[in-house]
């Protein structure tokens, strides 16, 4: 259970405030205006004299004015020299252009979240809104449900700022030296396309963004421009790697609730949370075929207004993709144009 965890701090930061979790490491809250209502972001002191950025905050506002208070108080008049953008999620990545910008900073990020930024600085084409149209129509989504879900996904793009043109790329297995310490990165697919996670053997601390979080699960969805992918199997699949090559008793800096020690007790139970969710679909499915919009009270018990009916969706389509990718499903398809599942 979370209780077992090892907590090392008693409380978080105030917003905007910076609190040490070790010798230049240190950790800042932002605020979310959407659950959970919070970010973590983590900085690095670096011999030079500047500071490595773990991730920014979404675009708005209130951020940009706490980013402001801490650049005078918290970070003591030194710019930040290198952002290190964890994947494409507004709460993430948001700020990275203006904080780029703002202290001539280049952005590190995997090649693969980097164009998903930079597709979110125009508009959707009609192709892209036709390919969402049919993806959920394919769910069995239809109706006032189905359009106030395209007009979520229509205006979902503002709490991104522009990105900016070039980045570093970052890749599997790479050595990077940050805050004066070698880092290995983690490329990590499921929660995003390729996630960013680091390790730092030295220090024993492990920046896992939202890929390994001490008390919620993170999203593990399909996405529309690649509706067929196994999602849970890459999520699974990482978090496979992280148990073999990361210590037990690393420090976990997550992007959410508090930085932990627990690593491999938390991926059993990940794991077993994501099996629980398969075998519950399987058993319906065997009953009769079921559509992933039939399937949503399996998963989820709340009514979902349009932005987490999608994530819903997209998550009950990653479990069915994981089935179907073990021969646990077949697809039957409808004359409606529904896909519905039955168990094999």
């Amino acid at each position: 259970m979370e209780e077992s965890f090892l907590y090392p701090f008693a409380e978080p930061p105030a917003d905007g405030c910076l609190q040490e979790v070790g010798a230049g490491m240190f950790w800042l809250r932002m605020p979310l205006p959407f659950p959970p209502g919070h970010i973590n972001l983590y900085c690095l002191a670096e011999p030079d004299g500047g500071w490595t950025m773990f991730d920014c905050g979404v675009h708005d506002d209130v951020t940009k004015e706490l980013w402001s208070r801490v650049e005078r108080d918290g970070l003591g008049g030194r710019p930040i020299t290198r952002l290190l953008v964890s994947h494409w999620h507004a709460d993430h990545a948001g700020l990275a252009g203006w904080l780029s910008l703002r202290h001539g900073a280049p952005v590190l990020m995997a090649a693969s979240e980097f164009l998903q930024c930079r597709g979110l600085d125009r508009p959707p084409d009609c192709a892209s809104v036709a390919a969402a149209e049919a993806f959920h129509r394919r769910q069995g989504l239809g109706g006032d449900g189905l359009a106030g879900l395209l007009d979520y996904m229509a205006n979902g793009r503002r709490r991104h700022g522009p990105m900016p043109a070039e980045f570093d790329g970052l890749v599997h297995g790479q050595d990077v030296v940050l805050g004066g310490r070698h880092w290995r990165i983690f490329l990590c697919g499921g929660h995003a396309l390729d996630l960013v996670a680091a390790w730092c053997p030295s220090a024993n601390v492990f920046f896992t963004s939202d890929q390994v979080l001490p008390l919620i699960s993170a999203h593990v969805g399909v996405m529309v421009m690649d509706p067929h992918a196994d999602a849970l199997g890459r999520f699974l699949r990482s978090l496979e790697l992280m148990r073999r090559e990361i210590p037990a008793d690393v420090l976990v800096l997550p992007s959410h609730n508090m930085p932990f020690v627990g690593l491999h007790q938390r991926i059993d139970q990940l794991v077993a949370h994501h099996d629980r969710r398969c075998q519950a679909l399987l058993a319906a499915c065997v009953i009769e075929p079921r559509s992933c919009f039939d399937m949503l009270p399996l998963l989820f018990r709340r009514q979902l207004e349009a932005g987490f009916l999608a994530l819903a969706l997209r998550e009950t389509q990653a479990h069915v993709n994981h089935l179907l990718s073990l021969g646990r499903l077949a697809p039957v398809e409808g004359q409606d144009g529904t896909v519905r599942y039955r168990a094999v």
